[in-house]
């Protein structure tokens, strides 16, 4: 989504009377340096609108750090204008008569939001001071959460390690689950050293407590690094029956996604007891690289009652995809008569696949149910 928000931005300013506007008095190309200032504004006090004034107040802020550079520098710029040509001319919203204005769509907030703190993390000096205001302002605030999470999105295609870590390191400092969250959207590896190692070191602490809450926490936070550091744990609580705590807090958390039980498990799931087989397809959540892994275990397990729980976690989990649909359509009677995938292929199907779902269930009324 971030890569997606960041190739609309040229698109949005090519028209020619758009560009000029942006590159003429008084925004001077400095558009950008003043939307991730609102954004951040915004995202601060937790709200997707602010009054006029506000945003003259932010913009008023933002100008005066860019006249200290060369960038405005000696131009007569009024922050009323720069709010007036903002709204005339990009992302911000303001409608008719009305003093409340907004990104045209949050997710432009939180992009410009998630780009300022990638600015901090990609500087050459990241100082004490600023990673402690990092720490208490955006880590350690809901309001930040979805702009964390198109930053960790950005930083998993970028080369470098050092913004993957500095992330996972000013997270652990706010928030376990925060920190493992993020892990595990950057991809971070089994490291023994650095944050990854510490958040790999914190998670089994508070999974040694005696608590079974504390476990508990600790198991949804090793399911959200998506790391195989820890498969014995997470392939431990499919095997136990008393796991319903946990694996709430596990789906409320997202769900567990294939990468944490490492890259072997689609040759392992096929030995597995079929009730461990169930409890991971319950499991999984919506994380991409679980799509690939649902779609090959549809087509290759021969057990009805695995392909019908397969099918209804890509009807829940990938509700975009057709996958589900063409599964259930391909799968045994035995399979399409399991009332939790039946259910769930009913629920998503799309108008273009009623006439088939119509035709498809007449006949397996008209059928035995053992075939």
């Amino acid at each position: 989504m971030y890569e997606l928000l960041e190739a609309v931005q040229p698109i949005l300013e090519a028209p020619d009377q758009r560009q000029t506007a942006i590159d003429d008095a008084p925004l001077y190309g400095q558009h950008r340096m003043y939307l991730k200032a609102l954004a951040r504004y915004l995202t601060d006090a937790g709200k997707v609108d602010m009054h006029v004034d506000e945003a003259r107040s932010v913009v008023g802020r933002a100008l005066a750090e860019l006249q200290k550079s060369t960038r405005v520098q000696g131009r007569d710029v009024e922050p009323t204008k720069v709010v007036d040509a903002l709204c005339n001319t990009h992302l911000l919203h303001r409608e008719r008569d009305s003093e409340v204005l907004k990104f045209c769509h949050q997710r432009f907030q939180e992009f410009f939001a998630a780009t300022w703190v990638h600015e901090q993390l990609t500087a050459e000096v990241l100082p004490d001071g600023l990673q402690q205001e990092l720490v208490l302002e955006v880590f350690n605030q809901p309001a930040w959460t979805e702009s964390l999470d198109l930053l960790a999105e950005k930083l998993v295609t970028d080369k470098f390690v050092g913004p993957r870590v500095k992330l996972v390191e000013l997270a652990i400092r706010a928030d376990l689950s925060l920190a493992s969250k993020l892990a595990g959207e950057v991809q971070m590896g089994a490291e023994p050293d650095g944050p990854f190692g510490q958040l790999i070191e914190g998670i089994r602490q508070l999974h040694a407590a005696t608590s079974n809450r504390a476990k508990n926490h600790a198991l949804a936070c090793m399911a959200l690094t998506r790391s195989p550091v820890f498969a014995s744990e997470l392939e431990a609580l499919l095997r136990t029956t008393d796991r319903s705590d946990a694996f709430a807090l596990i789906n409320e958390a997202g769900g567990l996604s294939v990468r944490s039980f490492g890259e072997a498990l689609t040759t392992q799931f096929s030995a597995w007891p079929p009730e461990k087989k169930y409890n991971l397809l319950d499991g999984l959540g919506s994380q991409r690289e679980n799509l690939s892994f649902l779609q090959d275990i549809a087509c290759c397990d021969p057990d009805p009652e695995v392909r019908a729980r397969v099918i209804a976690t890509l009807a829940w989990q990938f509700p975009a995809s057709d996958a589900a649909l063409e599964i259930w359509f391909a799968s045994s009677d035995v399979a399409k008569r399991n009332r939790e995938a039946f259910h769930s292929v009913i629920a998503i199907g799309n108008v273009e696949q009623v006439p088939a779902l119509i035709a498809e269930v007449r006949r397996l009324v008209s059928c035995p149910a053992d075939t």
